[in-house]
């Protein structure tokens, strides 16, 4: 009966999470050991990584696999309550399901997170690889507005930083390098800091500071509103450093590339 074929799906879907958990508990404490024992770990964070998505995908297969199997439900609470999951899946997911079952008291619970995913998925896909970045404007330290439609080049670099943020300083030493190697063959940068926390005296002082220090010579911008930054907001930054590479059309081609990795798309973009 379709009843009980429901429920063997759900105890199949059970027994392969249960089997990819079990191997990436049993891969992780392998890896933490060979860290331990100064073993050599080539390859072992990838398989991690691996495991991890597996995990992260297996629920939306089964719902794509199983759309009118009211468990897919079941899976998309548990991931909306949770926070986790790419906010894409989740939607994608959530359109598979069929009407009949997203009409059940499940259905119309999980239906009223769904909008509000859909509003992050927005701001989340508006910064994707192959999207135009959006335009945004904002002072220097001199009190000027600056916007990115202005300062962008053949490439554009859009750095998110601080300076009290200590990795956020290291970066900016490879940075300047980067921009004096570069900026001739048509590389242009837009610093946008996110001075302003609350342990902050003085931030635009402190911005002031920082620019002098690393000497940063590219446009600087601020509005001095920490993490609740529009700009930050509209791209979706969370953690520092942070970067969007854009071609000579403005289009988000890397994102938080560094080293080599970014060196290397420049030259691509450059020649």
């Amino acid at each position: 009966s379709r009843g009980l074929g429901d429920v063997y799906k759900r105890q199949d879907f059970n027994i392969q999470l249960k089997k990819l958990e079990d191997s990436l508990n049993h891969t992780s404490e392998r890896y933490r050991k060979m860290l331990v024992n100064k073993e050599s770990v080539a390859g072992m964070s990838e398989k991690v990584k691996h495991l991890k998505e597996l995990i992260l995908k297996l629920p939306h297969e089964f719902i794509q696999n199983n759309t009118d199997n009211p468990y897919g439900l079941v899976l998309l609470n548990t991931m909306i309550r949770r926070n986790t999951s790419d906010k894409g899946m989740i939607i994608t997911s959530y359109d598979a399901i069929t009407e009949d079952v997203k009409d059940s008291n499940l259905g119309k619970r999980v239906a009223k997170g769904i909008p509000k995913i859909r509003q992050q998925y927005a701001i989340i896909s508006a910064t994707h690889i192959g999207k135009v970045a959006p335009n945004f404007s904002a002072p220097n330290p001199n009190g000027k507005i600056i916007e990115l439609n202005s300062v962008k080049g053949k490439a554009t670099l859009v750095h998110f930083w601080s300076s009290w943020y200590k990795a956020s300083r290291r970066e900016n030493k490879r940075l300047v390098e980067l921009y004096e190697r570069y900026h001739d063959k048509g590389l242009e940068m837009i610093g946008v800091s996110l001075d302003g926390n609350s342990n902050q005296t003085d931030p635009k002082s402190d911005w002031k500071q920082a620019i002098k220090e690393d000497q940063l010579i590219w446009s600087q911008i601020s509005n001095l509103n920490y993490f609740n930054d529009t700009i930050s907001k509209a791209y979706n930054v969370r953690s520092l450093p942070a970067s969007f590479l854009l071609d000579s059309k403005g289009v988000i081609v890397g994102k938080n590339l560094n080293g080599n990795s970014l060196e290397d798309k420049l030259k691509e973009l450059l020649n």
